[in-house]
């Protein structure tokens, strides 16, 4: 016995003396004085970031830039382009032709394995044939705010890349030519500035382990095939590139932007050595005594917590390889109320989900995840990791775990303006227009179609309802509640989940029309829909309204549902195709929108007129007139 305790002090006196001198170095290092370009190259007034370079060892292959006359420059099959801006995610270059026009043969590139044609561009095309199927409405010319341009002709069309129904990501300009159009134009950053284009840059996706820095994820290009760019993780600031800046802790502190150490909240550093100091002396005498009580303590709370040894093994490998903040249990018991009922938001066969507020102020959403075997806890802690490198701004961000007891803990941001289950059911707000909840259906599923067809290995949310979808203030959806305890990531045996997520978004686009729970309402609202009877449904809500801009979109939308609540999965529409149709309903519903306010308008207009032309109106007396008292 004496010689256990000799072995065990001898241990703990070598852990807190470890301890000390890692506590104290951490106090006393260098806070970092701010954020440096890795070669601080400049050309001209552009700073040159990475993976950008003039010099070889400054950059990434394939990124190199020239620098002539203090202009920056970017060759492209075998041509050169003046360089005008330089962002995260894309290069501008002064484009090639004049001012007004160019025919699309000047400019054959679509992309190579670094750039593509970025969908941020907006084009103007001139004399086109199918003139009336390819301009768009809601998109501006780069001509309209400026007459100085000197473009003349018969007429032009708007089009803005990002629509992609007739344009695709790695088309060039050549696929307008099959309109007949005569020319093209790009559109200016402002009026009077110089046509520019935007290319989409990233680095080739063949390893981003090895490209990214720490705290920093890995985000897939849209134009460049294969390609992928890293940003930095909230909280942190920088490149996000493991041989660029990387990332540092950044935070505003006394009014001033800091980073690296210096965010850490901390008194008099020579203080806190002194008291650190005292303790370390008291700590040693203690340790003896304490230990071998918490070791007995510990082996018998380990023995409750963590009944299967394999648990405890994944558990203790997770938290190796986990980057996500671990929380304890003791932080989200008091961010909770001691997981008070009053704090439920939801609790279904998945497991329960608590709203919370951290010491901080942050709000979050808790969920406790049950899962029913070893298999399953392993498949759990991989889906907590994957979502945790997910960055969406339609998918509520994953911002840790606690592990303490075994069965997961995870930790969601919590936006402070209920559900989309509340809003239709308006236990919160005064009830959502049809234009705000076909938005939220339009953005729910390209986030559900991003996860599934952009992340790799792709992720299921398997537990889609009204519930998990939570809107910020400017009705801002995002997606929560994932069903973590199944089969969430893709395996050798997903193939059973493929197309269910599809079949839950079928429900939520009828709780959409109707307004109602989901509970008995499936089966009664696809009978009134296959039998032509889709308004005894819709939500009175919608029916106050002036419902002439909705039916067509609202029809669309209910014919896309009963696809989805197919029983046959194969019949079920995949989700791209879901987020297609949406998007057409969307664009359906603001194009209504604005005619019916168009004609509002000009038949407001006429009934002024019509007042001002009766015969009756000449002997109104004119207000402010000299000779109006006797008009009569």
């Amino acid at each position: 016995m004496a010689h256990s305790l000799s072995s065990v002090t001898t241990h703990l006196l070598l852990w807190v003396s470890l301890t000390w001198v890692l506590l104290l170095s951490s106090y006393l290092c260098n806070s970092l004085p701010g954020i440096v370009n890795k070669c601080n190259e400049k050309c001209g007034p552009i700073s040159i970031t990475y993976p950008f370079y003039l010099k070889e060892s400054c950059g990434f292959h394939g990124f190199r830039l020239g620098c002539s006359n203090s202009t920056p420059t970017l060759e492209l099959n075998s041509e050169t382009f003046t360089v005008l801006e330089i962002s995260s995610d894309s290069i501008s270059i002064d484009f090639p032709g004049s001012s007004c026009r160019f025919d699309s043969r000047d400019f054959e590139f679509k992309g190579n394995q670094f750039y593509g044609i970025s969908i941020q561009n907006v084009i103007q095309l001139w004399d086109c044939e199918k003139n009336s199927s390819l301009c768009k409405l809601d998109c501006r010319g780069p001509d309209e705010e400026n007459e100085n341009v000197g473009c003349e002709g018969n007429s032009s069309c708007c089009y803005p890349l990002s629509d992609t129904s007739f344009w695709q990501p790695g088309d060039g300009f050549s696929v307008f030519d099959g309109f007949g159009c005569q020319g093209l134009s790009i559109s200016s950053v402002s009026p009077g500035s110089k046509p520019e284009l935007k290319l989409e840059w990233a680095v080739p996706g063949y390893s981003p382990g090895s490209v990214c820095s720490n705290n920093a994820l890995s985000v897939n290009a849209t134009t460049v095939a294969e390609g992928i760019r890293c940003v930095c993780e909230d909280g942190f600031l920088g490149d996000g590139f493991a041989e660029g800046i990387g990332c540092v802790k950044a935070c505003r502190k006394n009014g001033r932007e800091t980073y690296g150490e210096a965010c850490h909240n901390r008194r008099n550093i020579k203080q806190r050595a002194v008291i650190l100091a005292g303790i370390l002396a008291f700590t040693a005498i203690l340790a003896a005594v304490l230990t071998l009580y918490c070791q007995f303590r510990q082996s018998n709370k380990d023995d409750k917590q963590n009944p299967n040894p394999t648990d405890s093994s994944k558990i203790i490998a997770f938290r190796k390889l986990y980057r996500a903040q671990l929380f304890t249990y003791k932080e989200l018991e008091v961010a909770t109320k001691g997981f008070e009922e009053s704090q439920r938001i939801l609790l279904d066969d998945h497991g329960a989900v608590y709203a919370g507020e951290l010491d901080d102020g942050s709000y979050v959403s808790i969920h406790k995840i049950l899962h029913g075997s070893d298999q399953g806890l392993g498949r759990v802690l991989e889906k907590i990791d994957a979502l945790s490198r997910i960055s969406h701004k339609n998918i509520a961000r994953l911002l840790g775990c606690c592990t303490d007891l075994g069965s997961p803990l995870v930790v969601f941001e919590l936006p402070r303006n209920g559900t989309l289950k509340e809003h239709l059911q308006q236990e919160k707000g005064r009830g959502l227009d049809w234009l705000t909840r076909i938005n939220i259906l339009t953005k729910v599923a390209s986030a559900l179609a991003y996860l599934k067809f952009e992340i790799s290995p792709p992720i299921y949310h398997q537990n889609l309802q009204s519930g998990n979808i939570l809107l910020d203030y400017d009705y801002t959806a995002k997606i929560a509640g994932f069903g973590l305890e199944l089969l969430g990531l893709a395996s050798g045996s997903h193939l059973s989940l493929d197309k269910t997520d599809e079949f839950s978004i079928g429900g939520v686009m009828l709780e959409i029309i109707t307004g109602l729970g989901p509970t008995g309402l499936a089966a009664m609202a696809l009978v009134k829909i296959r039998d032509g009877r889709l308004y005894e449904m819709v939500d009175p809500f919608l029916l106050f309204q002036d419902p002439s801009f909705q039916r067509e979109a609202m029809e669309r939308v209910a014919g896309l549902a009963v696809r989805c609540l197919s029983v046959q999965e194969v019949d079920r529409p995949s989700m791209m195709e879901v987020a297609e149709e949406l998007q057409k309903a969307r664009t359906e519903s603001m194009k209504a929108r604005r005619e019916s306010r168009l004609e509002e308008t000009f038949s407001n207009s006429s009934l002024l007129q019509m007042v001002s032309m009766s015969p009756d109106s000449i002997y109104v007396p004119c207000v402010g007139s000299e000779n109006g008292a006797s008009a009569g």
